[in-house]
């Protein structure tokens, strides 16, 4: 059996098998494969030829048939490059490697790179949610390929997902450190009066006040909290 690879079309987004290495079915059924994968053109080829030189020189006529094992598979799949297919990005890239050895392209003309950044960007969201670190090795591991031209491109993708990340997220509030109050002194309002056995008291004014944006008690004349860190309304 010949060896497969999944392509998928990059505009109408069908996918479909690609197929490298000497075709078995060609060499035992002639053109009956290139009629099931819907390739007319080849199985009239491979019909029509043999089967003239069959009556004009059978050796030659099985030469031909042989030679086709070895040709046809790498026709068919350059077909499926013309026509737009590309090679899926999550292909261990050994097999794409392979595959293209065998039809004789290089990975850059036949993986599409739109279709890797989308991946990226899918793996990245992934990886966020989960809250796990999103780094190249990682991205590339769920990937499948670790190919240096593979890492290059995932490198500038993800600094894209971390580009457009940024610009939806608000920017975070610094972290300030505030001393936690006193289960033995809570927080009283000291400029309220006080009542004493029902005799009603006025408490003289305090040189404190409470910063109204964090409840907190503050010098009085301050104009800036040290617990909040915010500028205090006039």
């Amino acid at each position: 059996m010949a060896n497969t690879i999944m392509l998928q079309n990059q505009h109408s987004g069908l996918i479909t098998k690609g197929f490298y290495g000497f075709s078995w079915t060609t060499l035992f059924f002639g053109p009956f494969p290139a009629l099931i994968r819907g390739d007319w053109t080849s199985a009239l080829v491979l019909f029509g030829i043999p089967f003239i030189l069959f009556f004009i020189l059978p050796p030659l006529s099985l030469f031909v048939q042989i030679v086709a094992c070895f040709i046809y598979n790498k026709v068919y799949t350059t077909r499926l490059f013309e026509r737009g297919y590309r090679i899926m990005p999550d292909t261990p890239y050994e097999q794409v490697q392979e595959a293209c050895s065998s039809v004789g392209v290089t990975p850059h003309a036949v993986i599409s790179l739109e279709h890797i950044q989308n991946e990226v960007f899918k793996i990245c969201d992934k990886l966020y949610s989960l809250s796990s670190p999103v780094s190249v090795d990682t991205v590339c591991l769920e990937l499948g390929s670790s190919a240096s031209f593979i890492r290059k491109y995932v490198e500038g993708y993800i600094a894209a997902w971390n580009a457009s990340k940024s610009s939806t997220l608000a920017t975070p509030l610094k972290a300030v450190d505030v001393p936690p109050s006193s289960p033995e002194m809570p927080h009283q309002n000291v400029d309220a009066p006080s009542r004493l056995d029902g005799v009603h008291t006025e408490v003289p004014p305090s040189d404190t006040k409470i910063c109204p944006l964090c409840a907190e008690k503050i010098k009085a004349a301050a104009r800036f909290c040290r617990y909040c860190r915010n500028t205090l309304p006039d």
